[in-house]
């Protein structure tokens, strides 16, 4: 694994973990199952979905960060 996606997978792994108390145990294990196969756009996609669908409130911070990854890995928006 070239450095560039080990930087995004513990940026990913980051967030999962600062999202801690937002997203309950079986979100987060879901998410993080995706980053481990290396799935970091269908990670990060099912991340906004959860948000997004459950409502989850999240800090400004933490969006800041979703949205950076959005764009670094080239996504539509979710």
């Amino acid at each position: 694994m070239n450095a560039d996606y080990r930087k995004l997978e513990a940026d990913m792994l980051a967030l999962v973990t600062s999202l801690d108390g937002v997203l309950n145990d079986q979100e987060a294990q879901e998410v993080r199952t995706f980053i481990e196969v290396g799935e970091y756009g269908v990670a990060l996609e099912t991340l906004c979905a959860i948000i997004k669908d459950e409502r989850k409130m999240i800090s400004g911070a933490t969006a800041t960060h979703v949205a950076r990854l959005i764009q670094q890995m080239g996504i539509p928006d979710p």
